[in-house]
């Protein structure tokens, strides 16, 4: 128990990693009494588990109990005290006691030394926290022996292909960016770094995505160390950006390969069990148990998704071809891979050390903003938009009445003076924009910044599309998978959300159960969320059937609609089709339900990912807080009745639309509210619906990310359509011409597409100019492939005020 609470612990995985060290702690004390030597490590691995958390006030008892007990029951020469020697003083450097944590950490050195000698790893690492707690305070000159001796050590007891010999590297490294040897540095960070992601490549054949993703967002340390010491000396840009490109969007890519893989004969039905076993754990998770079921609910929710990941675990170790897809990529195939007249701009936030006052000051970092823009024909580039801070501030504010007022118009400026003005050099003469954006600028659509003349807009510039990870590029500009001989048509919408869910068409083959502390429900009582109709579902089916069948005359088209369009016939019917059109309610559920991805920054210990922050599972898998509602979405899903169990809830969740199989599939547009959102994880975009679709296959996804207007909805989904099938436009000029339309039009409004909304109180038009708020038409983002005719002509581009129509 112990020993697999400490795997989970290393891992990040800090929701499976908790009840077995408790567990083991309890059984300890209960089977081998108060004073046992196991009962050191059991307390010794639950502190460290609540250190790597940021639980400080919890892992502090749990540390001094374990050095006490040693001292105690083992003595002062013995590992496991010096072990707890370097756990308590690297606890009182988290803490910012560095007056308590340096005496510790020196007897830590001179123990290991005299008890278990100079060639063993525990020496090694008590030289290299010690030597982190001298970086952290400044005193660099007694800091670098103990790194340089530490990283001799470790080669030559570990081998250079050990975790641990990597993060010495990557400590010498931060420490050289930090007394300005930056020649020094940089060969130490990208070596550190390359090891730290080939051993993440081999975990990963082994791991969930949740467990993915968690691992990732603790090798960020070591990244953010590269960026830092690309913005301090600019002759390392492209590096940086190579071992940004190496890291950001490697889950995403990971998981669309896995589904390819999971095309294999002889893993389809593996996969068709994961489909299941998914579905089952996204109704479950949502259900409302009654007080004495609240232990069944418990079991069940743990077992399925102990299940869940252990086919998921399966399907990656089983693939060749999903094995042979783990080629790097280079910054020459990025270049490439970019149409003539495009550029990239790869978004990444990253902790940055801040500048000292005095050279005797502690170090302390900031959450940065950088930029790369990378083009065909020119060196990589990169910008430091400085604190993230501010221009978080600056979305949040334009997102309360999108630009307009007073605040709202200083929050645009802002934004465009912060973000857009630092990266203008370096777009000259570009003709359309690929953005990868991170962290708090997933929810910006940068479109709606202002122009470069007065009351304009960046859309009536330049084309701009969304690009979840630039690994993605290649694939996304490279030759179109071939389509089927005529297109295809899937539209969903005018949904009875009172109507009954639909039955499960494949018996669940869920089994086993693990303890899994509870979790806070989803606020789903009483019929969960209350989903209203949406006035204006029929009419946009309508007209999008009406023009589908004037350009396509015969070819293939289905509807879902009314009682009809639940999950199960979504998920029968989406597979093949070309188009996938869902005019529905989303969701995305509040803060207040705890993500398995939480941040928690810290203070001390380069070699715990602190001071630039750290995640782990603590809490739901992401893919169960975004979703669409079905048939059924209102009606209460009780866990405890058996009938229930073999039909569906109505919410088709992040989580089971990843399992699909949409290869097949060009562009998906969720005509709902919030479709776009998510919750952030460092380098991997939002981990919602739009993700999850592309992780499916899907080419291309439309969506939202605020509460949209009904009207307003309907009408430029019709446009965008027209433009997009009449015109024969591309994915991103269909949408970008519709949305000019609205922009210089009179929508009619109706009620915002949501769950449980009112009509708000909104400024539709700018009173200087009289066009529609960016509130009607910025919400859509396209992410993926644009499309034909991505760049403006080069002969005629768009004039920056020009009305199209």
């Amino acid at each position: 128990l112990n020993n697999l609470g400490l795997l989970y612990t290393q891992m990040g995985d800090y929701a499976k990693a908790e009840p077995l060290l408790q567990q083991a702690l309890e059984l300890s004390r209960k089977v081998l009494g108060k004073e046992h030597p196991l009962l050191v490590t059991n307390l010794n691995n639950l502190g460290l588990l609540y250190y790597s958390m940021g639980e400080y006030t919890k892992a502090e008892p749990l540390h001094r109990q374990a050095l006490e007990l040693s001292r105690k029951v083992l003595g002062e020469e013995h590992p496991l005290f010096v072990t707890n020697l370097i756990n308590v003083g690297s606890l009182y450097g988290a803490m910012g006691n560095y007056t308590k944590a340096e005496p510790l950490l020196q007897q830590a050195v001179e123990l290991s030394k005299k008890v278990l000698g100079e060639e063993h790893p525990m020496y090694a690492s008590s030289l290299n926290i010690l030597g982190e707690h001298y970086t952290i305070t400044s005193d660099f000159a007694k800091a670098e022996p103990l790194f340089r001796q530490a990283l001799e050590l470790r080669r030559k007891v570990l081998d250079e292909e050990h975790p641990h010999y990597a993060t010495s590297l990557i400590n010498l490294g931060a420490l050289y960016s930090e007394m300005g040897e930056y020649a020094k540095a940089q060969p130490l960070l990208g070596q550190g770094l390359k090891r730290q992601l080939e051993h993440f490549d081999l975990c990963r054949v082994i791991q969930s995505e949740r467990q993915q993703l968690a691992m990732a967002n603790m090798l960020r340390v070591s990244l953010d160390g590269c960026l830092t010491l690309a913005i301090r000396s600019a002759d390392y840009s492209e590096l940086a950006f190579a071992q940004a490109l190496a890291w950001k969007g490697a889950v995403l890519a990971r998981q669309r390969h896995q589904r390819l893989a999971s095309m294999e004969p002889q893993l389809q039905a593996t996969f068709a069990e994961l489909q299941q076993v998914s579905s089952n754990l996204a109704k479950m998770a949502f259900a409302t148990p009654e007080p004495d079921q609240l232990s069944t609910w418990r079991k069940r929710l743990a077992g399925l998704t102990k299940k869940r990941e252990s086919l998921e675990v399966e399907l990656s170790g089983r693939s060749e071809v999903y094995r042979r897809s783990k080629q790097q990529m280079t910054v020459d195939d990025l270049r490439s891979a970019l149409p003539a007249g495009a550029a990239l701009v790869d978004f990444l936030e990253f902790w940055q050390s801040d500048k000292r006052a005095q050279p005797s000051d502690n170090l302390t970092a900031t959450l940065h903003v950088a930029a790369f823009v990378v083009r065909a024909d020119a060196p990589v580039q990169l910008v430091d938009l400085g604190p993230q801070k501010p221009i978080a501030e600056a979305i949040t504010r334009w997102r309360k009445d999108f630009g307009h007022g007073t605040e709202g118009q200083a929050a645009a400026q802002t934004l465009r003076r912060l973000l857009w003005l630092p990266l203008q050099e370096h777009l000259a003469d570009c003709r359309g924009v690929l953005i990868s954006p991170d962290g708090a600028l997933s929810y910006l659509p940068f479109a709606a910044l202002p122009g470069s003349k007065p009351d304009s807009y960046l859309i009536e510039e330049l084309p701009i599309a969304v690009i979840p990870s630039p690994q993605m590029i290649p694939e996304l500009f490279g030759k179109p998978p071939e389509q089927e001989a005529s297109p295809s048509l899937l539209v969903v919408g005018d949904v009875d959300f009172g109507a009954v869910a639909g039955e499960v068409q494949v018996a669940s083959r869920d089994s086993g159960a693990a303890f899994l502390p509870a979790r806070r429900a989803a606020p789903r009582k009483e019929g969960r969320f209350h989903f209203s109709p949406i006035p204006g579902a029929a009419e946009e089916i309508q007209a999008i059937d009406a023009q589908w069948k004037a350009e396509f005359n015969e070819a293939p088209n289905r509807t879902l609609l009314r009682a009809a369009a639940t999950e199960e016939a979504f998920r029968r019917t989406a597979p093949g089709h070309r188009y996938l059109h869902l005019a529905t309610h989303g969701f995305f559920n509040p803060e207040g339900l705890t993500s398995a991805l939480d941040s928690r920054p810290k203070r001390m210990g380069l070699d715990r990912s602190a001071p630039f922050g750290q995640s782990g599972v603590s809490g739901w898998h992401p893919g169960l807080l975004s979703g669409l509602a079905l048939a059924g979405a209102n009606r209460r899903y009780d866990p405890g009745d058996p009938a229930t169990q073999q039909t569906d809830d109505g919410i088709l969740t992040a989580l089971e639309v990843a399992t699909l199989d949409l290869r097949n599939t060009d562009l998906v547009v969720l005509s709902a509210c919030e479709t776009g959102l998510g919750k952030q994880s460092s380098g991997e975009g939002l981990l919602g619906l739009q993700r999850a679709f592309q992780v499916a296959g899907a080419r291309t996804v439309v969506a939202s990310l605020w509460q949209v207007d009904d009207a307003a909805t309907r009408d430029l989904m019709t446009r965008f359509y027209h433009n997009l099938w009449h015109k024969k436009l591309g994915k991103l000029e269909a949408l970008r011409q519709a949305q000019l339309s609205i922009l210089n039009g009179r929508p009619n409004l109706s009620t915002p597409r949501g769950p449980g909304v009112s009509r708000q109180d909104i400024k539709t038009d700018d009173p200087s100019t009289g066009r529609t708020s960016p509130r009607l038409w910025a919400a859509w983002v396209l992410s993926g492939d644009p499309g034909a005719g991505f760049l403006l002509d080069e002969a005629s581009p768009l004039e920056p005020n020009a009305v199209v129509t």
